[in-house]
């Protein structure tokens, strides 16, 4: 067993200082009227103190608990009832799309700056965006911290760090009444979380880092990664149990797993993109799934101008406005079963993104107009394009529409980039046509798109026989199977909608390009919803152990499936 350390808190105050500080709430000289009033409840509060009476008000946890007899506090306990039913709401299919807008500035007019913040404003313009596709928001505004009365989030006290099942979801550290450490927002902060289907966080950046409210919120969503939902198991706060069971083996339950978001990052000067990488790593680790590169918003606001005039700036910049209502509009905001919410991989990604690497590593970041989005990217996936072979090109037809709209914002600094990276030397001929005819066929072959879609539909065949064959589906799951099968299907081509080739594209203005790539993305996101809808309805049609065989093959499928085209990724980037 590892050893518990110990030696660094101070002892406890003494009685005078203890009334120095219990007082500080009273300068106010109209309290000297109850002066006598202050003084009896001053006893009591110092008792409490030296009794560590943490909370007073407890009950028994019963059944369900490892202990069922442990006094557990009364406010915990109420406090996990009201996340139980949100998350039971959460997954139910007829519960209505609901989004957290986060406000973390601690700005307001009603305190110290005298004036409203720039984050409540870039907040108000993404609501009304999702409130027209009918989805309930909800303000989450950090600024009332600073505000408003009574109101406060109090520290983490980095309980995981001793070990993680002494962390309990949710947070059990608060309120503590022998420390005066309560008004503890988190309670209700934790049951919104968990009743939004996405979050989009919308933040200034202070000093390269997140603003005072948001660290503090975000530092006490520690119990939500992996945090233990029962307190007898380490009965209360005893480190030693604690450790114990970590060296078990714990399970590091992700509790708000399988939910989208969203980011909005502003500055003035500098950090933000920082800051954005930062936050989007968090909510990635916490199993949060970002709604695409467009959902992923860091922007300078009055770049190098006066803070007096800011808001002006703001009301200028109407791009800035747009961006940041794109990210509302971003993502196909839905519940997931909680039993596919495993990660970034389990839920479909309404995202879009270019990814070309030309000529031995230069990139579309050298463009001017273009801002890299590498972070979208995971670890493993920048190893593989980084070992990728110069003068490569990977971009698929739905990338070339924005590829042309970025490439319209491009200016001749972008052909002198090009120009500076080294070329291959040229082959030999001889080698040259060996080459060209053995990719000749190869090359004829992909450019018949009917024998290529008659292809794809028989691997996909293939792939739906397989899976039900190991689901082992009862004839009453016939339907749903029928349904789910049907909804894999790519939807038919409508007459006079073939796919323009580049000479078509090529004649249209950025305009129509822009309008033609948007009309995709609804297509595209309105199939990525009838899919989603059909797998909830075919899962929940399951038992308990062909859920299990779906969670391993069906994801697989889905991940690899939906009729859309994959570069790079999946298991054919590994071979």
């Amino acid at each position: 067993m590892t050893e518990v350390r110990k030696d660094q808190a101070p002892p406890m105050l003494e009685r005078a200082e203890f009334h120095e500080r219990f007082m500080q709430s009273y300068r106010d000289p109209a309290f000297q009227a109850e002066a006598e009033a202050l003084g009896r409840i001053e006893v009591i509060a110092w008792e409490a103190y030296q009794q560590g009476r943490k909370a007073p008000v407890t009950r028994k946890a019963g059944l369900g608990y490892a202990d069922p007899d442990y006094e557990l506090s009364v406010d915990w306990l109420e406090a996990k009832a009201r996340i139980e039913r949100a998350q039971a709401a959460w997954g139910r299919p007829e519960t209505k799309s609901r989004v957290l807008l986060v406000n973390g500035s601690p700005r307001n007019d009603g305190t110290c700056p005298g004036e409203i913040s720039k984050t409540h404003r870039l907040l108000q313009l993404a609501k009304p965006v999702l409130e027209g596709e009918q989805i309930e928001c909800d303000v989450l505004d950090l600024s009332l911290l600073a505000s408003e009365y009574g109101r406060q989030i109090h520290p983490c006290k980095g309980c995981v760090s001793t070990a993680m099942p002494l962390c309990h979801w949710p947070c059990s550290c608060y309120p503590n009444h022998s420390l005066r450490q309560t008004g503890d927002w988190m309670n209700e902060i934790y049951e919104r979380w968990m009743a939004a289907h996405g979050v989009i966080l919308f933040t200034p950046t202070h000093w390269y880092q997140a603003s005072s409210p948001l660290k503090l919120m975000a530092d006490r969503l520690v119990c939500a990664d992996g945090g233990n939902p029962d307190p007898t198991s380490t009965h209360g706060k005893k480190p030693d149990e604690a450790k114990a069971i970590e060296l078990k083996g714990w399970d590091y339950p992700k509790h708000l797993a399988g939910r989208t978001y969203g980011l909005v990052v502003h500055g003035d000067v500098a950090g933000v993109e920082s800051l954005r990488r930062n936050l989007s790593d968090w909510l990635d680790w916490m199993g949060l799934v970002d709604a695409g590169a467009q959902a992923r918003l860091d922007r300078y606001i009055g770049y190098y101008t006066p803070y007096a005039t800011s808001h002006d700036a703001l009301d200028e910049d109407t791009c800035v406005q747009e961006e940041v209502r794109n990210v509302a509009r971003a993502g196909s905001i839905r519940p997931m079963p909680a039993s596919s919410a495993r990660g970034r991989n389990s839920a479909p990604l309404a995202s879009v993104r270019a990814e070309i690497f030309l000529y031995a590593g230069t990139t579309l970041s050298s463009l001017p107009g273009y801002r890299a989005r590498r972070h979208s990217l995971s670890p493993a996936a920048h190893r593989r394009r980084a070992s990728s072979k110069g003068s490569t090109l990977m971009i698929s037809s739905r990338q070339s529409l924005l590829l042309a709209g970025l490439l319209a914002s491009a200016t001749f600094a972008s052909s002198a980039a090009f120009a500076q990276a080294p070329l291959a030397a040229p082959a030999p001929p001889a080698a040259e046509a060996q080459v060209g005819a053995s990719k000749a066929p190869a090359q004829a072959k992909r450019m018949d798109r009917a024998q290529r879609f008659e292809r794809m539909q028989a691997h996909r065949a293939e792939r739906l026989a397989a899976l039900k064959q190991k689901l082992q589906l009862t004839p009453a799951q016939e339907g749903a199977w029928s349904s789910f099968a049907t909804a894999q299907q790519p939807p038919a081509r409508k007459a006079g909608q073939a796919r323009p080739d580049r000479a078509e594209l090529a004649k249209m203005t950025t305009p129509q390009r822009l309008d033609l790539m948007q009309t995709r993305h609804a297509e595209r996101s309105a199939m990525f919803a009838k899919h989603i809808d059909a797998t909830r309805s075919f899962y929940a049609a399951l038992t308990p152990e062909q859920q299990k065989t779906f969670d391993a093959e069906g994801m697989r499928f889905g991940h690899r499936g939906h009729g859309h085209h994959h570069h790079g990724h999946g298991e054919a980037a590994k071979s």
